[in-house]
C-alpha cells in the first residue's frame, strides 16, 4: 500500500465458502471488494482498491476513518461462566495442553486461521 495513511487500516483476505474463493475487505473504509483463488492475489488486489478508496476520500475532502491497524499484545483478557472455564480446562487437561494453549487452539480452527507454535 503506498498511500501513507493506508497503513492505518487492516486489509483482511478470508475465505468464503458461501462464495467458494478469498474475498478481500478493509472495514470501516470498504466492505468485501474483490475475490479470486489465492489469497496472495487477492491482497495485491485489496490493497490497489484501499489506495483508490483513500485517494478519493482525500481528494473529496472525507475524512478518515479511526485506523484498525493497532498493536496487538496477544493478551485477551477475557471473562467466562465459570461453567465453561471449568468445561475449557477438563478438555485441555485430556488435550495435554494449558487452558490458555487449548483456547488458542480451537479459536484459531474456529476461524482457520494457521495454529502457532
Amino acid at each position: 500500500m503506498n498511500n501513507p495513511a493506508a497503513h492505518r487500516y487492516l486489509p483482511l483476505v478470508r475465505w468464503s465458502e458461501d462464495d467458494r474463493c478469498y474475498v478481500g475487505s478493509c472495514p470501516p473504509i470498504i466492505g468485501d471488494c474483490c475475490h479470486g483463488d489465492d489469497p496472495a492475489s487477492v491482497m495485491r488486489a485489496l490493497c490497489t482498491i484501499i489506495n483508490e478508496v483513500l485517494a478519493t476520500m482525500d481528494a473529496d475532502g472525507i475524512p478518515l476513518h479511526p485506523a484498525t491497524n493497532m498493536a496487538f499484545t496477544g493478551k485477551l483478557p477475557l471473562r467466562i461462566a465459570p461453567d465453561l472455564h471449568r468445561a475449557l480446562a477438563a478438555r485441555a487437561l485430556v488435550a495435554g495442553q494449558s487452558v490458555n494453549r487449548y483456547i488458542e487452539s480451537t479459536l484459531a480452527t474456529a476461524i482457520g486461521a494457521p495454529r502457532v507454535r
